[in-house]
């Protein structure tokens, strides 16, 4: 619109944005526009010696310990063929995902199950449920129905997984930062091994309502908050699960006990380079039987 001696002249760019603004009016639909595409989830290593750097007083802790990590600044272990691996996960410039395995290297080590208690309780619990001694010989039945070789090569032990994403687009996130992950690392063709955690999942309201719990004091809760707690936590662990599902992983011990988490594993043979869907869902184990319910009741 422009101004010529106090008279108005409309112009064609006038008229076209008059246009756009009658499109309903008129009966056309008004221009599109189009939608922004999604960043590409972007995976890297993490530079476990930088971080270590970052956080050293070289004046209270002396010289950092340059044995302690690999030449790619991955963070060694004391006991020979245990590596740490860390990955972060990021879209558009935003962290929103991060993974820790153990790598253990069944080639070099003598003792697996003395190695993994060196490095944790968590991975010795989970390699003496799934390998003897020596890491070789699988103890599970659904191990040992799995086609291949599980005692070869490298076992993966998953300690940590994060994705910090929205329902429902949760599960597909985490399956993409897996895939990834598999290929980034590139030793995970023997056997790779996840105990879920439903903590990540849970609700603020939930985490305000969980009890400390002593082990040497009586739990006063009612039976009704054991039972949604009880619930919330299958809850959480089934989300957890579910993109682990989806890529494969398979459940090592279907016999649930109200205090045991499953374990999942997963190998080369079950590795799904094409996931499933939400149906994964439905391999998930029956929940374990409900705590008792007492006199009390309510």
């Amino acid at each position: 619109m422009s101004r010529d001696g106090g008279g108005v002249h409309v112009t064609r760019r006038d008229r076209s944005r008059s246009r756009d603004r009658r499109g309903d009016a008129a009966g056309r639909e008004p221009p599109r526009v189009a939608a922004a595409a999604t960043p590409p989830l972007v995976v890297a290593f993490v530079d476990q010696r930088a971080e270590a750097e970052a956080e050293h007083d070289p004046e209270y802790d002396g010289a950092l310990d340059d044995s302690a990590f690999t030449t790619m600044g991955r963070l060694s272990s004391e006991c020979d063929g245990v590596e740490h691996v860390g990955l972060t996960a990021s879209r558009g410039g935003e962290k929103i995902g991060s993974a820790s395995l153990v790598l253990v290297d069944r080639d070099r080590v003598r003792n697996f199950h003395a190695v993994c208690d060196a490095e944790s309780a968590d991975l010795q619990a989970v390699g003496c449920e799934l390998f003897d001694r020596r890491g070789r010989a699988p103890r599970p039945r659904a191990l040992c129905a799995i086609d291949g070789d599980l005692g070869e090569g490298c076992f993966a032990y998953v300690a940590t997984f994060r994705v910090d994403a929205p329902d429902p687009a949760w599960s597909d996130v985490a399956v993409e930062f897996l895939q990834k992950i598999r290929r980034m690392t590139g030793r995970l063709e023997g056997c790779v091994a996840y105990v879920p955690e439903p903590d990540p999942h849970y609700t603020a309201a939930e985490k305000e309502a969980m009890p400390r719990l002593v082990p040497w004091r009586k739990d006063e809760r009612s039976d009704a908050a054991k039972r949604a707690a009880a619930e919330a936590c299958e809850r959480c662990l089934r989300r957890d699960m579910l993109p682990f599902l989806r890529c494969g992983f398979r459940v090592a011990d279907d016999r649930r006990t109200s205090n045991k988490v499953p374990t999942l594993f997963c190998a080369k043979a079950t590795w799904l380079e094409d996931p499933l869907g939400d149906e994964a869902d439905a391999l998930v184990p029956p929940p374990p039987p409900p705590p008792p319910v007492g006199p009390s009741g309510a």
